[in-house]
Order: C-alpha cells, then sequence, then structure tokens
C-alpha cells in the first residue's frame, strides 16, 4: 500500500471508530413498553417515579416531561453505553410546578404507544 492508501484507511478507520462512539452514547427515548415502573408518589411538591429499563441493553440516562392539560407526559430516555453511576434502574423526582395533574402517561412522543401509570 502507497502513502496515499494508508492514509484513506486511516481516516475511514476514524471516522467508523467517532460515529461508533457517537451511536453508543447517542440518547434514545425508550419504549414504553420496554419501561417497568415500580412506584410513583405525587403531591403538591414533587413526583416521583422509580423503576427499572427492561430492554437491558440501556442504561437511564433522564427523563423529559410534557405538560397537556391536567396529564403529564414523561419520557424515559437511554444510552447504550453506561454513564458513570447509571444502570438499568432509575428514581425520577420532579418538582410539582405543574399544578393539578389527573393522569401520568410514560410516552415516547407517539399516543399509540403511551402507557397511563397513575391516575388521580
Amino acid at each position: 500500500m502507497n502513502k496515499k492508501s494508508m492514509t484513506l484507511v486511516g481516516v475511514f478507520l476514524l471516522i467508523i471508530v467517532i460515529a461508533a462512539v457517537v451511536i453508543l452514547f447517542w440518547k434514545v427515548t425508550l419504549n414504553p413498553g420496554s419501561i417497568g415502573i415500580r412506584e410513583i408518589t405525587v403531591s403538591n411538591k414533587t413526583i416521583t417515579l422509580q423503576g427499572d429499563i427492561l430492554d437491558s441493553a440501556h442504561h437511564f440516562v433522564d427523563a423529559k416531561v410534557l405538560q397537556q392539560e391536567n396529564s403529564l407526559f414523561i419520557s424515559i430516555r437511554g444510552s447504550l453505553l453506561p454513564r458513570p453511576h447509571s444502570s438499568g434502574s432509575f428514581h425520577v423526582s420532579l418538582n410539582n410546578v405543574y399544578g393539578q395533574i389527573d393522569r401520568i402517561y410514560l410516552s415516547n412522543g407517539s399516543k399509540q404507544d403511551d402507557i397511563q401509570i397513575w391516575s388521580k
């Protein structure tokens, strides 16, 4: 192989490695069916969820919340590579700044996949 070919191979391998790292650390919204909820507590001050990601490949990263009227839609996000102190279990604690909440759903952004996990 000449020098130009070696350089092209090196650049190609570097691109593959960078792409693999990005994919492994990329946060994805998990399907509600792959999440098990163990406990939900709703008070005037806080909303807490405890559960497990049933898909063994993903580790908990964070949760996103969307409010629509008196309902909360919570999306659990994970990644393929664990971050420090992450696992398949999660504990989400939110300040209840949402007012009167009647229902809480797990969501991935697709209404047909939403699962109601709490109601008043």
